[in-house]
């Protein structure tokens, strides 16, 4: 089945995969639209740990990483540059981590994503701070 049919309650199969429908959409329980979870995520909620706890590892590299390449850089680039490079190396490698880590991809083929996306981002926040800042 394709579609799902709205119903107040029941289960469905879209795309393969085993649907729960609940009522109560974005408006409430008194919405009569309902929501549709995903069978697995109904009843995992461990799941849900994993995913924070996930998402906290992966924002204390990425801020561990940008600490340290920011005091690098300090002596060389001068306090504002560090500081905008760190800013880059951090999202970045928080943008790895969550992608080794939640997605299962490798070592190997994150490091060429972060060497090209951490100048990258370094470029976009100089050439937005050209913009907005006079």
């Amino acid at each position: 089945m394709t579609a799902v049919r709205r119903s107040h309650g029941g289960v469905a199969v879209r795309n393969g995969r085993l649907l729960v429908l609940v009522r109560g959409g974005p408006g409430g329980l008194e919405d009569s639209r309902p929501m549709i979870r995903d069978h697995a995520q109904a009843h995992r909620p461990h799941q849900r740990i994993r995913e924070l706890a996930s998402f906290i590892a992966a924002v204390f590299i990425g801020s561990v990483g940008g600490l340290i390449s920011g005091r690098l850089l300090l002596p060389s680039v001068g306090p504002a540059a560090a500081g905008n490079v760190a800013l880059a190396v951090g999202t970045t490698l928080t943008g790895a981590t969550h992608a080794r880590l939640i997605h299962g991809q490798s070592l190997p083929s994150l490091v060429p994503r972060i060497l090209v996306a951490a100048p990258l981002a370094y470029g976009v926040m100089l050439g937005v701070h050209r913009l907005l800042v006079p």
